[in-house]
Order: C-alpha cells, then structure tokens, then sequence
C-alpha cells in the first residue's frame, strides 16, 4: 500500500497523509487537479462504463479509464 501512497503523492492526487508514531496515518484529503473533481468523475465514469473502481483506485490501473 505504501508504493500507492507514494505514487497519488508523487502525482499531487492526494496530500501527505497525516503523521503518526512511526506509521503515515489517515488521509486526509483527496485533490482536485486545478479546481477539477477528478476523484468524482473517475468514479462517475466507471460506473457509466462498467468498470470496476476499485481497478483504478486501489490498484491504480488508469490505462482502464483510456
């Protein structure tokens, strides 16, 4: 899980999430790219089209959304 944190935070799709005791905590938020409901929409759009979400979200495969 640690490398899809890294990656979304790479990316500026989700902040840092929050510090604990030697452990990243909880997210605390999900981005908007520049004002945009990216997350939403993403979600919006599989369902429209069929597509598992969880696919693109725990397993960040967004070829899926081409």
């Amino acid at each position: 899980m640690e490398k899809h944190l890294d990656i979304l935070i790479k990316y500026k799709l989700l902040d840092e999430p929050e510090e604990s005791y030697e452990y990243r905590g909880y997210i605390s938020n999900f981005n908007q790219v520049d004002g945009w409901p990216m997350w939403k929409d993403i979600k919006e759009y599989c369902k429209k089209k069929s597509i598992v979400l969880y696919s693109v979200v725990y397993d960040l495969n967004f070829k899926l959304l081409d």
